[in-house]
């Protein structure tokens, strides 16, 4: 009979080393897994400072774009201004004509002066 409880506690005692085995194996597991979550959380919250960091350059470019848009929409006149300093230049002293050229306001009123 205690030749019995020998083999039974020494089976037991196997059984609870295979399953202590299995603990360390699973809780190491589980400690990877922790490290990899947080370093994929990490990413994600930087993934997202920069997605709005895009978001606003979206934003300022759009703004940029449509400056431009203006700035094309507004050739034609600058062309015609141009072409008209050009051909009036010769009437003018070179400091009046540097400013008129240089300040657009100015040049409206220029162009009515001179009757263009």
């Amino acid at each position: 009979m205690a030749f019995d409880y020998f083999h039974k506690s020494q089976f037991l005692f196997s059984q609870v080393a295979v399953l202590k085995d299995r603990l360390n194996k699973f809780t190491k597991e589980a400690a990877e897994v922790e490290i990899k979550l947080n370093k994929t959380k990490e990413t994600i919250s930087a993934a997202d400072s920069l997605v709005e960091g895009l978001e606003g350059e979206f934003e300022r470019w759009n703004g940029e774009v449509k400056a431009m848009e203006g700035d094309l929409k507004r050739i034609p006149q600058s062309a015609l201004l141009g072409a008209a300093f050009l051909v009036r230049r010769r009437n003018l002293n070179l400091f009046f004509s540097i400013n008129v050229f240089e300040n657009t306001g100015n040049a409206r009123l220029w162009l009515f002066y001179w009757k263009i």
